[in-house]
């Protein structure tokens, strides 16, 4: 499932899964915000491996490596 997808059934903003990924209290997510999430949901840059990690625990599992990738494909054939 892509990311956005589940934001919305999650009812999340973007700041809220901002939020979210930040509450792992982990300095290397300190730095994580509303737009940085959006430009990973749209594929405009794709998240590092840690932070990939984050989103799956956020999502509970839901939201995976491949789900990502699919993301990074689409996004690079709509350029």
């Amino acid at each position: 499932m892509d990311f956005i997808r589940f934001r919305e059934l999650a009812g999340w903003t973007c700041e809220q899964a901002a939020e979210k990924i930040r509450e792992s209290g982990e300095e290397r997510f300190a730095r994580v915000n509303a737009s940085m999430v959006s430009k990973h949901e749209r594929g405009v840059t794709f998240p590092s491996p840690d932070l990939i990690e984050r989103y799956m625990q956020i999502t509970d599992g839901a939201v995976t490596f491949n789900d990502w990738w699919a993301v990074r494909q689409s996004a690079r054939a709509r350029a």
